[in-house]
């Protein structure tokens, strides 16, 4: 009960970060929408992005949830905030930093597969 109401917490904060992203990529405040990532992810992970960056998928994954199993709906938000983070990149015409940060996307992506597959 307490981690599905953890759960719903964080995808309700997430989609709520990742809304106001849109809206300063939109005016092209883009400082403040990588941020907001930034922030999303100490908040709602409790690790900091950079920290995300640099670790495989499955090491940042094990921070974050320990050695229990990995949740599924929080890895899904986790590879929405790459790929919103990283479109704002590609939008100031950042095209090497988009494409770690999608790459990394991509590494969460197999995880979640994994994942699936192994349930």
């Amino acid at each position: 009960m307490y981690k599905d109401d953890f759960i719903i917490k964080m995808i309700k904060g997430i989609a709520e970060v990742l809304a106001k992203m849109m809206f300063n990529k939109n005016i092209k405040n883009y400082e403040v929408c990588h941020q907001m990532a930034e922030d999303a992810f100490k908040e709602y992970f409790g690790i900091d992005r950079d920290l995300v960056m640099l670790l495989p998928a499955k090491a940042s994954a094990e921070l974050i949830f320990g050695y229990k199993s990995i949740d599924n709906d929080a890895v899904s938000a986790i590879i929405q905030l790459l790929d919103d983070d990283a479109s704002v990149y590609k939008e100031e015409e950042r095209y090497n930093e988009a494409e770690i940060i999608y790459r990394k996307s991509t590494e969460f992506e197999e995880l979640l597969e994994n994942v699936r597959e192994d349930d």
